[in-house]
């Protein structure tokens, strides 16, 4: 749990906190033996909250969109809620209770209602004209960037990696990347 403790402080997902509203936080296992990953229980926060609408694209718009190409490239992007800031005011509401610390999350915490529309709209704003243009698709942190070349993939991969950069969403981007060529 220390070691948890410290990787959320040093990362800047979280900081120390004394603020009156928080939840608390406890460990899950995760799909390999002996690998746990930290989840908060923001069940309370999440009945005062608005939803968030951003509709997520369904199975057949994205499969419409990739038709017709012949490289394909997924790109999972890890941890793609602790990208996305959160405002100073908003930080206090944030607060959890994990072992022997108080803390509260600088960055979009997985667990609120919110998160997965507010990141999705995001991504879908960020990549808006790759998305119009049938370049990329995007379904929560997973973006498929599609093509009929090598030389056309290779253009779209730099245009994400660059747009990435600008929005300043990955700080240290961690992909998972996968090819798939369609002959």
């Amino acid at each position: 749990m220390d070691k948890q403790i410290d990787y959320l402080l040093k990362s800047g997902i979280a900081k120390r906190s004394t603020t009156a509203y928080g939840c608390q936080g406890f460990m899950v296992p995760k799909k390999g033996p002996g690998d746990y990953r930290m989840v908060t229980n923001f069940t309370s926060l999440n009945l005062g909250l608005i939803p968030e609408t951003f509709p997520s694209p369904d199975a057949e718009t994205i499969l419409s969109s990739a038709a017709g190409n012949k490289y394909f490239v997924n790109i999972d992007c890890t941890s793609g809620f602790f990208q996305i800031l959160m405002h100073e005011d908003s930080i206090k509401y944030l607060g959890f209770s994990f072992y022997r610390e108080m803390m509260a999350f600088n960055v979009l915490p997985q667990g609120l209602s919110c998160s997965p529309g507010i990141f999705q709209s995001y991504m879908q704003l960020m990549l808006e004209d790759m998305i119009k243009e049938k370049q990329a698709l995007v379904y929560a942190d997973d973006i498929t960037l599609v093509a009929n070349t090598e030389d056309q993939l290779i253009e779209r991969n730099r245009k994400l990696m660059t747009r990435l950069k600008e929005y300043n969403i990955f700080k240290k981007i961690l992909l998972s990347v996968n090819l798939c060529v369609i002959k």
